[in-house]
């Protein structure tokens, strides 16, 4: 006789990260694969990133099924090309690391870092490569509202 496995229902989540750090390295993964290759996929993320080896134990997959969890929420954009999706990240994706970075303070260097040593130092570095990449993603969100602006204020003329 088959002995089944009765699945126990709500399912535990005990390696599930509910606080957004995911999110956060995902989000901030596919921006820095944006900036050197314009648009990514899963496999690219997977073989060149830390992000393959750092957060998923599994294959592409994974990285495939939570950028397209991204993308419905309107973090990312998606085009396909071939037989596999390529993403960038959205305005609303950029709002959105940018308050994760706020909330988890990683603008600005731990508290500490000079008696850390070489960590301290790296975690410094980072802090500082994020500080600036903030500061690009905003003057790029400026640029873009300064567009919307003056296209808003062209189709004014013509309206009247």
């Amino acid at each position: 006789m088959k002995t089944e496995k009765i699945r126990q229902y709500p399912i535990p989540l005990e390696d599930v990260d509910l606080s957004g750090r995911v999110k956060m390295e995902t989000l901030e993964t596919v921006l820095l694969e944006q900036l050197s290759h314009d648009w990514c996929t899963p496999k690219s993320l997977n073989e060149e990133t830390i992000l393959g080896a750092n957060l998923y134990q599994s294959e592409w997959r994974c990285i495939s099924i939570r950028l397209l969890r991204y993308y419905r929420q309107g973090l990312l954009r998606r085009r396909r090309k071939g037989r596999t999706y390529e993403y960038q990240i959205s305005e609303k994706g950029e709002d959105r690391l940018l308050y994760l970075w706020e909330k988890f303070k990683c603008l600005d260097p731990p508290i500490g870092w000079e008696f850390s040593g070489r960590l301290g130092r790296v975690h410094k570095e980072l802090a500082e490569e994020r500080r600036k990449l903030a500061i690009s993603i905003l003057e790029i969100q400026l640029e873009r509202k300064k567009k919307l602006k003056k296209q808003l204020d062209i189709n004014h003329l013509y309206s009247d």
